[in-house]
């Protein structure tokens, strides 16, 4: 279904397409989904867990912690379903109403997640007191979503190869910025 999505939009994107696409009845979508909406919302709540970095990370200090959330996003955005995330946040940019609790629930949360961990950064003083938490992973977030998007290397494998050297100067350029000593 996020195949179907990335390649044709939310436009393009209906149950019945979905059907053919993967081979099976009409019915079987119809009765499972009421509208495309709402498959949407199931097939990215199974892409959900990797849209957040793993707990793992949480004793990581905030230099590294950054860097493999941004690695982490720029290899989703590098994989499979990369073109349906795409996708995602441009249809719910124009279609504000019926993407709402999509963007509540999917898109905010990647970005909210990281939120507290910030703010506990700041609290332990591996950030300035002043930080804007906002402004940080606007930063950081923006950037590896035009890097990934916009840049033009040979293949995607060259920059997949060099993703890591860029993510790392990046979280370190913007931690710079915010005064960090980390």
């Amino acid at each position: 279904m996020l195949e179907l999505f990335g390649q044709k939009g939310w436009s393009g994107l209906s149950l019945d397409g979905v059907a053919t696409h993967a081979g099976i009845g009409k019915s079987s979508i119809y009765l499972r989904w009421k509208d495309k909406r709402d498959l949407l919302m199931d097939a990215l709540h199974d892409l959900e867990e990797h849209l957040v970095v793993p707990e793992e990370t949480e004793n990581l200090n905030i230099r590294d912690y950054l860097v493999a959330h941004a690695t982490a996003r720029a290899d989703l955005y590098l994989g499979e379903h990369g073109s349906a995330l795409s996708h995602l946040y441009s249809a719910a940019h124009a279609n504000p109403s019926e993407f709402a609790e999509i963007r509540q629930q999917n898109i905010s949360r990647g970005v909210l997640s990281l939120h507290g961990r910030i703010e506990k950064a700041v609290a332990d003083g591996e950030l300035p007191e002043d930080t804007s938490v906002f402004h940080l992973l606007d930063a950081i977030e923006g950037a590896v979503l035009v890097h990934v998007l916009f840049s033009s290397p040979k293949n995607t494998d060259d920059l997949r190869a060099g993703i890591e050297a860029y993510v790392r100067k990046l979280v370190d350029i913007q931690l710079r910025g915010v005064g960090s000593t980390v």
